[in-house]
């Protein structure tokens, strides 16, 4: 079976274990544990793709929200597990959605 990219939906986390859905509320115990993980890199988010990237010499990872418009792929910083709350998730959806308009109004504007 395909894996499935795990969500947040109303404020849970929404994922499949390959025998049941499993959600969990973002800031919860679960949430955080999840996060921890080490094989749980990604997820998504208002149409974000949320990334963890371990940086070449260090042993902690950070998160990174990414969006690709009109083929470029904009990123965010968004920091250390501890630091992801829906509020910070929210503020980085708003962040690349002024960048992608930016970008939109550039290419309107350039001959």
């Amino acid at each position: 079976m395909a894996r499935s990219t795990p969500e947040i939906i109303d404020g849970h986390l929404l994922y499949w274990t390959g025998t049941a859905w499993q959600h969990h509320a973002v800031g919860s115990p679960q949430w955080v544990a999840w996060l921890a993980h080490p094989e749980h890199r990604l997820f998504r988010y208002a149409g974000l793709s949320v990334r963890r990237e371990i940086p070449k010499g260090k042993t902690q990872g950070f998160w990174y929200a990414y969006r690709k418009h009109q083929g470029r792929v904009l990123k965010v910083y968004l920091g250390p597990s501890a630091h992801l709350t829906l509020p910070r998730l929210a503020l980085a959806a708003q962040r690349l959605q002024a960048r992608a308009a930016a970008l939109a109004a550039q290419r309107a504007v350039a001959p």
